[in-house]
């Protein structure tokens, strides 16, 4: 119940970021990924068009930076319906990257590897599913069954 909390407030203080894989962040993150040109890799295409298709898009809650002489990025990543500010707290991807050159420039490209991890790796047929329940039942005012 905590990440999707989370996930609605965050929702809330988005900042959407044109690309060819539909992101929402807050806004620090959004910049980023938007300075960087967006998500575009071509082999999570068929992910994003899928997500875009359904008018969805994945919500990226992270953060990066230089610690103890290390860079590092982290990012959980889900799906969300911005119009409804709906998430699926069900799925969640996480990715983590770090490396040993401690500079803002590496956090990140740390940072935008791990976004394109996390969500090469997320079980989004499951979560889309999920989400167009959720966003039934709340359509038809009916409360969604516990999973």
């Amino acid at each position: 119940m905590r990440k999707l909390a989370t996930a609605v407030l965050a929702l809330s203080i988005t900042g959407q970021v044109n690309a060819e894989c539909p992101i929402a962040s807050d806004a620090k993150l959004a910049k980023i990924i938007s300075q960087s040109g967006g998500i575009n890799e071509p082999e999570l295409s068929g992910v994003c068009t899928r997500v875009r298709h359904e008018g969805f898009t994945f919500l990226v809650l992270g953060d990066y930076g230089v610690q103890n002489g290390a860079s590092y990025a982290w990012v959980n990543v889900l799906l969300a319906d911005q119009e409804l500010g709906l998430a699926s707290s069900s799925h969640v991807a996480t990715a983590t990257q770090q490396s040993e050159i401690a500079n803002a420039q590496e956090a990140e490209r740390l940072f935008l590897k791990a976004i394109s991890a996390a969500v090469g790796g997320f079980m989004y047929e499951d979560a889309i599913s999920k989400l167009r329940q959720s966003k039934s039942n709340l359509n038809e005012g009916t409360p969604s069954p516990k999973s």
